[in-house]
């Protein structure tokens, strides 16, 4: 019983695996403007923050969605540059309801791993 509460404690953005690992991504967060592009920025405000750059084909397909919580699947091809990563493609991208009891509630996670270009 006691390893299943440590197990709640640790933040599904702990994992070493998933801040380092190129591959197809499961992220919630918001879309913000910033310098002439939009990027998708996950735990805004925190330390754990992650900004997830696109290129400007990309950028078309989350352009309605400035300033609102969406939920996509991305393409990360390269490493991540310390907190920063561009997303060389966006699927399914959609707006999502944020939990209001938990603000923070974005996510980041690993659905299928791939080699690095």
């Amino acid at each position: 019983m006691k390893y299943i509460f440590i197990a709640l404690l640790i933040p599904p953005f702990a994992s070493a695996e998933i801040i380092t690992t190129c591959g197809r991504y499961s992220a919630s967060g918001v879309i913000r403007a910033n310098d002439n592009e939009l990027s998708l920025v996950i735990n805004e405000k925190t330390k754990s923050e992650y900004i997830i750059s696109m290129p400007m084909r990309e950028q078309a397909k989350v352009a309605g969605f400035i300033d609102r919580d969406v939920a996509a699947e991305i393409l990360v091809e390269k490493k991540f540059n310390g907190q920063k990563v561009m997303a060389y493609k966006i699927d399914k991208v959609e707006l999502r309801l944020p939990d209001p009891l938990n603000p923070a509630s974005t996510l980041f996670t690993l659905i299928k791993k791939l080699d690095c270009k």
